[in-house]
């Protein structure tokens, strides 16, 4: 992500420095385990918490098809149906549904 060619292509300002990751054990020693984080979505909310899951059509841990079988199977009722999601320019960016 520091090579020039990335820079320029990703539009990266000369002045920014370069991209460093803050604890490389992670990267190096990352183990995938069985178990899943899917306990606490019925935790946090009786706690007032709430919370945000991003993802792109493309991932190499969890794939579009396997998020939503993931909240298909979960029964989160539908708080909005899909709604444009617009910048501070008012230029669409994406999608939002609000479970």
């Amino acid at each position: 992500m520091n090579s020039t060619e990335f820079r320029k292509a990703f539009h990266v300002n000369e002045n920014v420095g370069e991209y460093v990751t803050t604890n490389k054990n992670i990267i190096y020693n990352y183990v995938s385990q069985i178990e899943s984080s899917a306990w606490i979505y019925d935790i946090f909310p009786k706690y007032g918490y709430k919370m945000m899951h991003v993802m792109g059509d493309s991932d190499g841990i969890l794939s579009l098809p396997g998020a939503w079988k993931w909240l298909k199977d979960r029964k989160f009722k539908v708080k909005t149906e899909w709604t444009p999601w617009l910048n501070r320019n008012q230029q669409l960016v994406g999608y939002v549904k609000e479970f």
